[in-house]
């Protein structure tokens, strides 16, 4: 069987950016300005995208799995943390939430694909009796 290659880099990638642009918009913005009253929500925005930005990389990586129930909890995880992204992000977000909800997407119809079963074997090739 194979894996679901393209929902895994795509949901890995939005994880990226959503915790990129979290560490920009929480950690710098508060380190630059001193924590003054008009940041203070900046930081807890970019507090939410850093928590949203790891569990979209951990429901990436229970995507890249054979198994189509985790990969379809996985998705679920990615398109929940995504969406929730979009009340919090900002552009490295709204971008996150983009790539995000397609990964989660391309893992949700992502069907297995069964091997094809090796031929049968001929008992009598070779073993003829003389």
């Amino acid at each position: 069987m194979k894996k679901p290659t393209a929902a895994f880099i795509l949901s890995l990638i939005a994880g990226v950016l959503i915790l990129l642009d979290g560490i920009v918009s929480g950690a710098m913005i508060g380190v630059i300005s001193g924590l003054g009253s008009l940041e203070r929500p900046f930081v807890i925005f970019g507090f939410f995208e850093l928590i949203f930005g790891t569990i979209v990389i951990v429901g990436a990586v229970m995507i890249n799995s054979e198994e189509r129930d985790r990969v379809e909890t996985g998705s679920i995880v990615v398109l929940i943390s995504s969406i929730l992204t979009l009340f919090v992000g900002g552009i490295g977000g709204y971008t996150g939430f983009i790539v995000g909800f397609i990964g989660g997407m391309f893992g949700l119809l992502w069907k297995p694909t069964e091997e094809a079963a090796p031929p049968p074997e001929n008992v009598f090739w070779g073993n003829k009796e003389k």
